[in-house]
């Protein structure tokens, strides 16, 4: 099919150009294929998302928040999008459960041991299968969690061998499980396991997977140094790789025909991707295709995370290439990822001491203080 017919010339979609007639067969131009692509153009119209404001978003999602505690609430909710027929039901405070059923045949290895289940991508296309709103949902890797304390010997490094043997060499095995397991995930989609013949979820991420949406978890989002110098009234801090991480998981969705919506999108206005992490996830992207590599690329341009020169993922790897080797700006320090958090927020605490402590130079202490400050705790002694 090619498309509508616009000032003497007719759009050909798979192209994205205007053709004139005399270059094609009068055929291709039939009146049915005109009304076939209007109503493919209204389809897709009526079942995108409507753009709420950023103020209008919060509220909402605050309202949502608040009445879905009432599960009649919830369950009416997932009706009105969709889901329907799925035996969700409350296992712990704030933790849902969805027993897994022929929807998952396949998809759960039944020589996994019972002490073992699946986190991460896995189980995210688990829950999506059970919900009935991707029933092809897969996934590239296989991350293993373990629900028991105690470890049988040698079974945690067996199993990561045979599942995941990629991560054991990156010194990432299989996770053993912990009391604040679902309030230490990057992204709220992530706050799910398959284990024991069920899914175990918070109930943002029920409400998030239901709706397609990719959010950063509370527990990622940090205080936002110096907002004033940003003009930022409301932000706040968030690791930049995730912000990478987030927009390939959309691009890797829309690549395969379905939405995937970024909830954060303001953070992307006022926090910069570096390239290096932008270039990790383009390896990732393009590992699960050259569409999803292009589309994570677009998306980045998009949001103003990338010049719109950048037009391919050739384009980012060549410049990236060239400022890393002949400028000689691309520093990498290597340390646990832990480590340098624990110390980046603690620099953030010493500043906002020392800030507090300047401004007390006027009172009666303030020449000690400064002293101190100059010359160090000793000063006061001299």
């Amino acid at each position: 099919m090619l498309g509508l017919c616009f000032q003497g010339k007719w759009y050909n979609k798979k192209m994205k150009s205007f053709e004139s007639p005399e270059n094609k067969s009068v055929e291709m131009f039939k009146t049915e294929q005109a009304r076939d692509f209007l109503l493919e153009i209204i389809e897709e119209k009526n079942t995108s998302h409507f753009n709420l404001s950023p103020e209008l978003a919060i509220k909402r999602e605050k309202e949502v928040d608040v009445i879905t505690e009432y599960d009649k609430a919830l369950r009416r909710l997932l009706s009105s999008w969709g889901i329907e027929g799925v035996a969700i039901k409350k296992a712990a405070p704030g933790i849902y459960k969805i027993p897994l059923t022929e929807r998952s045949s396949g998809e759960f290895d039944a020589d996994l041991p019972q002490e073992y289940g699946y986190k991460g991508g896995k189980a995210r296309a688990l829950l999506l299968r059970e919900l009935g709103i991707d029933p092809q949902a897969t996934a590239r890797d296989i991350d293993l969690i373990r629900v028991t304390k105690e470890e049988k010997e040698g079974l945690d490094i067996a199993l990561a061998k045979k599942y995941s043997s990629e991560d054991l060499e990156n010194n990432y095995g299989v996770e053993p499980i912990k009391k604040d397991y679902f309030d230490t995930r990057d992204f709220t989609m992530n706050e799910v396991i398959a284990a024991d013949g069920a899914l175990f979820l918070t109930k943002q991420c029920l409400l998030d997977t239901a709706r397609r949406i990719v959010r950063f978890s509370d527990f990622e989002k940090r205080e936002l140094w110096h907002p004033e110098e940003r003009g930022i009234e409301n932000g706040y801090f968030v690791n930049d790789k995730l912000m990478a991480k987030a927009v390939r998981f959309a691009a890797s969705e829309m690549v395969r025909g379905k939405k995937l919506e970024l909830a954060d999108k303001e953070v992307y206005s006022y926090l910069e991707i570096n390239n290096f992490h932008i270039a990790l996830h383009l390896d990732r992207a393009l590992h699960e295709g050259k569409e999803v590599a292009e589309r994570y690329i677009e998306e980045l341009v998009r949001l103003g995370q990338l010049p719109g020169d950048i037009g391919s993922p050739e384009d980012f790897i060549c410049g990236f290439v060239k400022q890393t080797e002949e400028d000689g700006c691309f520093f990498f320090r290597y340390a646990p990822r832990d480590d340098m958090n624990a110390e980046e927020w603690e620099i953030h605490k010493i500043e906002k001491e020392i800030m507090k402590d300047e401004a007390l130079r006027e009172t009666d202490r303030g020449k000690k203080l400064l002293a101190e400050i100059r010359y160090g705790d000793f000063a006061s002694d001299k």
